[in-house]
Parts: structure tokens; sequence; C-alpha cells
């Protein structure tokens, strides 16, 4: 991973004839910098050999990782109890090349347990024959957990904590 904005560039001005590389270098920089500050996780992982090339701020501390840990390692290496269902997402995005989003329960490093909703899709990098698979994950735990409370309130009486009318028509509905 590269670190945010190196000092040496934090001053860069462009002259008219202009330095692309020293230019990129910025706009690369203060990418991760900003990519670095979501509160989402992102990572970027090597297609072929599924191996962590990137992963934000946000993705390090909620796996309780180091990035020189993750990084070059698969979910196999890191996740071992979850390889193999990011394995058959990732094999169905790689297959059909269509982006897909899944919920699923992640343990982090102090052992609780997130919901996390993660979108993953294909990038391509102009001028390199490698492709990536792009995932950003979503904690949804607290939403999650309010739409059961709201389906509890709608279903039970608020007061006896019994089945309420509503409750018993979609019962009879769904039998």
């Amino acid at each position: 991973m590269i670190d945010p904005v190196p000092a040496s560039l934090s001053n860069v001005t462009i002259s008219s004839s202009g330095s692309v590389e020293a230019s990129d270098l910025l706009k690369n920089a203060v990418l991760l910098t900003a990519l670095d500050q979501l509160p989402a996780l992102v990572f970027i992982k090597d297609a072929e050999t599924r191996e962590y090339v990137y992963g934000n701020e946000a993705a390090i501390r909620l796996s309780g990782l180091t990035k020189e840990h993750a990084l070059a390692r698969t979910d196999a290496d890191l996740f071992p109890e979850m390889a193999e269902g990011y394995k058959e997402r990732e094999t169905a995005l790689l297959d059909d090349g269509y982006a897909n989003s899944y919920e699923s329960d992640f343990r982090t490093a102090d052992g609780s347990v997130l919901r996390l909703r993660t979108q993953r899709r294909m990038i391509e990098v102009p001028g390199s024959p490698r492709r990536y698979i792009l995932g950003l994950s979503e904690d949804v735990t607290e939403t999650r957990h309010a739409q059961a409370e709201v389906t509890r309130l709608a279903l039970y009486d608020g007061l006896t904590g019994l089945r309420n009318r509503h409750s018993l028509k979609y019962a009879s509905k769904n039998w």
C-alpha cells in the first residue's frame, strides 16, 4: 500500500511543460488518502491470484491485521472460515462479469460479529493485462437490527408482547 501524500510530493508545482509523472503520483496519493478516510471497507484483489493488493484503513482496522500481514495474502490465508464463500462469490463475478452484492457475517478482531453488505466488481487498469476485483463492504448491522425491531413492533403488541391481528393475518397468509 502506498503511504498518503509523500512529503516530497506535497508541494509539487506543475510547469507548463508539465511533469506528468509527478502529477500522476500526486493524484494517486490523494486518491489513496481519500480511500483511507472512508468509513466503508475498500479492498482490491488480483483476480488471478486472489491476493489482496490494497485494503483501506477501515478494512485493516476491522480485520485486526497489519497492512504488511494482509497484503499479498488470500482469503484462505487470512479468513479460512469464510474463504470458501468469498471464493464462490468472486468466481461468479469472474465468470459472468457482472457486479454482485451479498450480505454475510464477519467476525472482527475483537470477536464481535458484524453484518456486512459487500459489493464486488471487476476492474481493468488501462495498459495492464491484469484484472482486479474491487470490493466495498458496508456495515449494515444496526440497519438490520432496526428493521427487525420495526417488524417486531408491527407484529406484536407493545404492551403485552402478544401477537397482534397483523401478525395473525401475516401468519395465515404464509401458512
